[in-house]
């Protein structure tokens, strides 16, 4: 690869690297609830071993990266860079495939397609490090894969390895990339019949589906759990604009130009898939193998080789038709429409609809006082996410950070504690001294109380204070 393409390459790597990581660079910490819930699994694994990752099967294979990465850095202080850093191993991996199979362009306009996607707290996106979002990078390995595996027994192996591991890292997506091979097998189904006993790797995905069986017990509720429903923020309702419509038609015509040539059917099922599902989301208010938002960040995900696609044939296009002209101004003519498509790609970047905003669940004040927390008292208490497990009870926000930083659950008023008893805990801190006492007393569990304001009830000790946060340690008899 010549010096000059290198230089692109990398210029637009870390130009959508700065992007993913604008969010990040004014907070040091997790952005979204999913990945402090995420840290908190990975405490329970430091904590009480890795047989919880067996027993707890669903999204282990994440937590386990998290384990590992954890073993060299601070998880929590590094969280912020994980999105960069996944960002840019997705691009290189986009990058290896298109080049390999089409062109050096296609795969930079991958990137930049890649890098335009729109992130926020519903769909999710390359601004948080998600199961999702990590899964994308085996997804696209994958799916290139299996569009050589009839033909080489290396790519079938890496096919159903790459299959494996997203079985492990976002089990609704090795659903859909399933039900994709299983079609595209299908469809190929006379080449499967001439050497089927190649396909003997997958038999390894009966591993993580059994372990996934074992952990709900109840046939009737694992079958319960492929019908998705609406859920939070459900009135906000996304449809596939949102990748953007000049995004789009590039992606039609990268996708009829592939059809046309019988290539990248892996890909053109993925994302008809995705589509199909998302409109019967519309037309039922309900989806299967995962959720609505999902399928629209898979869909997304899928139309980004297509449109790096359609922009060059397009590109190519309008070169050729004006041969008629000096070399000098085609080329300008090119670079005008690949800045033109940049400004449109990005002009909305970053806008957020009502109720999808970034959140910030705690600030440097909360970090200390939960760190002193962790050393204050090294008495362990198994987590399990339910109020009779918490040592703390604390505001929402904090709730869901405290395990992840100090080891102890707080019994805040979030799911999945039961209605009551999140109204319980909801009201503690605008009720009397009586009534927390009562409260105390029903959990004997729960040993500290954090707080914004000044308690004073003679049951409570204060053992620590900064600007913000007050920390007490019940008092018992």
């Amino acid at each position: 690869m010549e010096t000059w393409k290198k230089f692109v390459l990398i210029a637009v790597l870390i130009a959508g690297a700065l992007l993913v990581y604008i969010p990040h660079y004014n907070y040091g910490y997790p952005l979204h609830v999913d990945e402090w819930n995420l840290i908190s699994e990975m405490r329970i694994v430091q904590n009480e071993g890795f047989q919880y990752l067996v027993t707890h099967p669903v999204e282990s294979g994440f937590v386990f990266s998290l384990y590992i990465l954890d073993l060299f850095f601070s998880i929590i202080l590094f969280y912020k860079f994980l999105p960069l850093l996944n960002f840019v191993m997705v691009s290189l991996v986009l990058f290896y495939f298109l080049n390999k199979n089409y062109g050096y362009w296609q795969g930079v306009f991958a990137i930049v397609f890649f890098a335009s996607l729109k992130s926020n707290v519903n769909i999710l996106g390359n601004w948080f490090f998600v199961p999702i979002v990590f899964a994308i990078l085996f997804i696209y390995s994958y799916l290139f894969n299996l569009e050589e595996s009839l033909e080489k027994k290396k790519s079938l192996y890496l096919s159903a390895l790459f299959l494996f591991l997203i079985a492990f890292i976002h089990p609704s997506s090795f659903l859909v990339l399933a039900i994709v091979g299983f079609v595209y097998y299908g469809i190929n189904h006379k080449k499967v019949r001439k050497s089927y006993l190649n396909l003997w790797p997958f038999l390894f995905l009966l591993i993580p589906v059994l372990l996934v069986i074992l952990y709900f017990g109840d046939f009737s509720e694992l079958v319960s759990r492929l019908v998705w429903l609406p859920f939070v923020n459900a009135k906000v309702q996304f449809t596939p604009l949102i990748y953007g419509i000049l995004a789009g038609l590039f992606g039609i015509l990268g996708f009829y130009l592939t059809l046309k040539r019988k290539e990248l059917l892996g890909f053109r099922i993925y994302v008809s898939i995705s589509l199909i599902s998302i409109v019967g989301f519309w037309l039922l208010e309900k989806s299967f193998f995962s959720s609505y938002q999902r399928y629209l960040y898979h869909f997304m995900s899928g139309a980004v080789v297509f449109s790096a696609i359609g922009l060059y044939e397009f590109l190519k296009f309008v070169f050729v038709n004006l041969n008629k002209y000096r070399n000098e101004l085609r080329v300008s003519v090119l670079v005008l429409i690949v800045l033109i498509t940049g400004i449109v790609l990005f002009q909305n970047y970053g806008e957020n609809y009502p109720g999808t905003e970034i959140y910030h669940l705690i600030d440097d004040s909360d970090y200390d006082a939960l760190l002193f927390l962790k050393d204050y008292d090294l008495k362990y208490v198994p987590h399990r996410f339910y109020l009779d497990s918490a040592e703390v009870i604390s505001s929402r926000d904090v709730a869901v950070v405290s395990y992840a930083i100090s080891n102890k659950a707080s019994a805040g008023f979030v799911s999945p504690y039961s209605l009551e008893e999140a109204f319980i805990a909801m009201q503690f801190f605008d009720k009397d001294c009586d009534f927390k006492e009562g409260f105390l007393d029903k959990y004997e569990n729960i040993n500290y109380v954090y707080s914004y304001e000044k308690i004073e009830c003679s049951f409570l000790r204060e053992i620590y204070r900064n600007d913000k946060v007050f920390l007490y340690e019940r008092i018992k008899n």
